[in-house]
């Protein structure tokens, strides 16, 4: 047997023999440089030499350099295109060997193009994309690099693009929820494709998309970020591949990418508190297995990159808390019908669950991409209303209404006693056993069910720990009224 290791060698990197199941043989570096390309299903020597180039450049989650081009390196390979100005086809040929040796960073290229898309669209400069500013356009940015058959990550103001809104201003960004009218909803997930790397789709795969908001600032009150954990704040819809375009076939529907707990002693311990930290995951662009566990679930390809909340204040406050952690158990499965049920894993209502496994499951190659785009939370001022009716429009329908919990309604306290219901609130955004207690009078050391249903909801809410040895008694006690005070 013989293996290529020299970089510039004809030859094919690995003989077929060799070879892993499923794996042919992958063109030399050489090869690659003068036309034919490195793709999934690949095996050999220039493999792991991409995959090293990959990691040099920044691929996180970091790739395991064994030669095997499979699905991990597959989503570095178009993530790196995306970022560099190349079409993101998830081949390695001539043009993206020559960024990937010139040492490109992915962060740096992501940061220059988001620039030039702000400036386009401000109609304001900058130094770092001075060059582009003077035209405007991503398609500048490519031609200037003889890179003329690349997809444009966003739109220049010409007058027929000033027309179509920029939904996706940066990987891993929305700049508002799903558009209410179809044609607009096909233009708004192209974007979101190409700013993730997923574009041009592939035939008769499927790409669910879901636009979920950013979690409360820190600075929102305790009862605002337990509303926000208890509800279904996005939505999710599904397409599918068709002849170099895409096709919807499941509509926008609620959907949550976020834990509905604060603490967990399911989640791993991180910071050594005594409370678990779940689970949030980054956004970006992930494949799943279209074949679900015994329980009802979808699996990833793999670890996936999370942040976690380390202080269990319901929001991931940056520092600490942002990036440098991974998860194999983020599934997409069903929650509850009125809100989530998760401490890290994406979850739906069980109707909306039950026409995306059917949609998902037709996907072609046993796997699926899913699309986490977060936009800002609804109470942020960047949250601004858009308006759009259809791809190149910017006049027609309002922006839909928002899937956003309402700030619950207090009721006036009975006199002498600690208040406990009735509690107004939106649908999902609170717990059944606060909205459905009727109004009591309590005082320290009363015993009733009435109390146990109010302390498995204030537990779920993170206003009591799940460790409380008190927790499973019917008893108003000390811990009872402090919690209750806090929600309140």
């Amino acid at each position: 047997m013989t293996v290529d290791r020299v970089i510039g060698s004809s030859q094919p990197s690995r003989s077929a023999s060799a070879l892993h199941r499923g794996y042919t043989a992958a063109p030399s570096i050489s090869a690659a440089s003068h036309g034919d390309c490195i793709k999934k299903g690949h095996e050999g020597a220039s493999v792991k030499t991409v995959q090293h180039l990959l990691n040099a450049a920044g691929a996180h989650p970091p790739l395991a350099e064994d030669g095997m081009f499979g699905p991990k390196t597959d989503r570095a390979v178009r993530q790196f295109q995306a970022s560099h100005g190349l079409k993101a086809n998830g081949q390695v040929g001539p043009q993206m060997l020559k960024a990937l040796q010139a040492g490109g960073s992915v962060e740096g290229e992501v940061t220059l193009r988001n620039r030039t898309a702000a400036t386009a669209a401000t109609g304001g400069s900058s130094p770092a994309a001075a060059p582009q500013a003077a035209t405007g356009s991503t398609r500048a940015l490519n031609t200037a690099r003889g890179l003329a058959d690349a997809a444009p990550l966003s739109t220049a103001p010409t007058d027929q693009a000033a027309a179509t809104p920029n939904y996706a201003p940066a990987p891993g960004r929305a700049s508002r929820s799903f558009c209410s009218d179809p044609a607009a909803r096909l233009e708004q997930a192209e974007q979101l494709m190409r700013a993730n790397g997923q574009w041009p789709p592939q035939e008769g795969r499927r790409y669910a998309i879901q636009i979920d908001q950013d979690t409360p600032g820190a600075d929102a009150s305790r009862q605002d970020r337990a509303a926000f954990l208890g509800s279904y704040t996005g939505e999710i819809a599904v397409f599918r591949g068709s002849n170099g375009g895409l096709v919807e076939e499941m509509a926008p529907a609620p959907a949550a990418a976020h834990p509905n707990e604060m603490s967990s002693n399911q989640s791993p311990d991180v910071n050594g508190d005594g409370d678990g930290d779940v689970a949030n995951l980054r956004p970006g662009a992930y494949e799943y297995q279209t074949s679900k566990t015994s329980n009802n679930r979808f699996n990833p390809v793999g670890a996936l990159p999370v942040d976690r909340d380390l202080n269990h204040n319901g929001v991931i406050d940056g520092g600490a808390e942002q990036g440098g952690f991974e998860a194999y158990g983020i599934q997409i499965h069903q929650g509850q019908k009125n809100r989530p049920s998760s401490i890290g894993c994406q979850t739906m209502p069980p109707g909306v669950f039950g026409e995306f496994s059917d949609t998902v499951s037709r996907s072609a190659g046993g796997e699926f991409t899913y699309i986490l785009a977060r936009r800002p939370n609804d109470a942020s001022p960047q949250a601004a209303p858009v308006t759009a009716t259809g791809s190149g429009s910017p006049a027609g329908s309002q922006q839909p209404a928002a899937v956003a919990p309402n700030p619950p309604a207090q009721q006036p306290a009975p006199a002498n006693a600690t208040p406990v219901a009735p509690i107004s609130a939106s649908p999902g955004s609170m717990p059944d056993a606060l909205t459905n207690l009727p109004t009591i009078d309590l005082k320290k050391g009363d015993k009733r069910e009435e109390v146990g249903q109010l302390k498995s909801a204030l537990a779920e809410l993170g206003f009591i720990s799940s460790k409380d040895p008190t927790l499973n008694n019917n008893t108003f006690d000390e811990t009872t009224r402090k919690a209750l005070q806090k929600f309140q």
